[in-house]
């Protein structure tokens, strides 16, 4: 199982959220092939092994939310399931780092790339 290969926070925060909203782990840990062909599929901008999914356990997973018994795509749907997963793990006492708003700023039309699926611990 992909949460298997995260870090104790976000198996916390996931395993908190799972009981309020259906998603499912696309990745955790990923390896040199792996992170080459999420970089190589446009998923990634990260060269091996600069990503937080290269460490094991890894510092970051991929989540789609799940509506109607399928995986979203959908924008909205990906912003609105992120927020409630930046909140969830304030409210256990972690920091999270999404792909839709890499720079925390509240503002997703600033940055060049936008992965919607991608969470990440903030170690302070």
């Amino acid at each position: 199982m992909q949460l298997d290969t995260c870090c104790d926070e976000l198996r916390e925060i996931a395993y908190s959220l799972i009981h309020d909203v259906d998603f499912g782990v696309v990745c955790g840990y990923r390896n040199k092939a792996d992170q080459n062909k999420a970089v190589a599929d446009g998923n990634s901008t990260t060269p091996y092994p600069k990503s937080k999914h290269n460490v094991m356990p890894s510092d970051a997973f991929d989540l789609y939310p799940w509506v109607n018994g399928k995986r979203s795509d959908d924008p909205r749907t990906c912003r609105y399931f992120a927020g409630m997963l930046v909140e969830r793990a304030r409210q256990l006492g972690h920091s999270l780092r999404w792909g839709g708003d890499w720079d925390g700023d509240m503002d997703p039309t600033d940055q060049s790339f936008n992965d919607l699926v991608h969470f990440e611990i903030v170690r302070k």
